[in-house]
């Protein structure tokens, strides 16, 4: 057998020791590079989302809106005027913010203006574009508008003001939403000659007392839907109804007679609601009042008082 010689033998020494220590190095480097993971870098991963969601929440604005719902031509600019008047002066220096979801485009959401950072009681126009007196569309509507809304909101309570066929949207949506958590709770609601009833007048030998009492002798598709589930309205959100006298004698406001206006008073005393109903003098017929006077001041008094703060 040939025997190496010492050079040879101290060379292959030197190949085994350098691979030994580069293997060394190798095992170090992984096992701190795991470490690392474990220890700090998964630490981070899943500690500053959380953070970050938690900074976010608490950046969110804090509002407690006035909604005016518009009737059913859906015009965008149909309670601008209304909403300047109603408004608290410190309030209405401020441009309002339109919602238009277009009930006739698979509720397509427009959205005009903004809320500024030192506005926590802002008005807000809402309107369906296409016109319609149907509550179950108002409904939908108003919940998609609602959901972007405490997306980027915080919105503890909310009040609603309701014109003509908007009163009947209004109602409908404070019943689909009642009692879910994920809507902000009604605080007021104003219904101004508001349609519950299909514009159904009194029928032959009925008063309007009886209709305040028990509800229409008449009752449509629309009425019943309010009469089965009106108990999912909250007991606590205080209402108002107002009609205008254009017609003493018919006793209707030129379009909405007031046994329509004044049919669902009794629902929301059964309900427990704190509710007032009233009858305004007007010289002009239903698509006017929207303006008048006397209605806005007691639309003004109910919602705001003589501060803002009491939304």
């Amino acid at each position: 057998m040939k025997k190496q010689s010492p050079r040879k033998r101290s060379r292959k020494r030197r190949i085994v020791t350098a691979i030994m220590t580069v293997s060394a190095t190798l095992v170090m480097a992984s096992c701190t590079f795991w470490g690392f993971l474990k220890m700090g870098h998964y630490h981070l991963v899943k500690e500053v989302p959380h953070s970050q969601i938690s900074k976010n929440k608490k950046s969110k604005q804090v509002i407690y809106p006035t909604i005016y719902i518009g009737g059913s031509g859906g015009s965008a600019t149909d309670l601008f005027d209304m909403m300047t008047q109603v408004a608290p002066q410190e309030v209405a220096k401020s441009a309002p913010l339109s919602f238009a979801v277009n009930i006739g485009r698979n509720n397509a959401l427009t959205i005009s203006g903004n809320i500024a950072q030192t506005n926590h009681f802002p008005q807000i126009d809402f309107n369906t574009v296409k016109g319609t007196s149907a509550g179950e569309s108002y409904s939908i509507a108003l919940q998609k508008m609602m959901t972007y809304l405490t997306k980027h909101y915080r919105v503890p309570a909310i009040n609603l003001v309701g014109f003509s066929s908007g009163g009947t949207g209004a109602l409908y949506y404070m019943i689909d939403t009642g009692g879910n958590p994920n809507f902000p709770r009604v605080k007021k609601f104003v219904s101004l000659d508001g349609e519950y009833n299909s514009e159904t007048p009194l029928q032959a030998g009925e008063t309007l007392a009886q209709v305040l009492e028990t509800g229409p002798s008449a009752q449509t598709p629309m009425y019943q839907y309010i009469a089965k589930h009106y108990q999912r309205l909250s007991s606590k959100t205080k209402t108002l109804l107002l009609m205008g006298d254009y017609n003493a004698l018919m006793q209707t406001d030129g379009t909405v007679p007031w046994a329509d206006g004044f049919s669902v008073y009794h629902f929301f005393k059964e309900n427990g609601n704190p509710v007032t109903w009233r009858i305004y003098p007007s010289v002009v017929k239903h698509v006017a009042d929207k303006n008048n006077p006397t209605a806005l001041a007691y639309i003004k008094t109910f919602l705001f008082g003589k501060s803002k703060t009491q939304t």
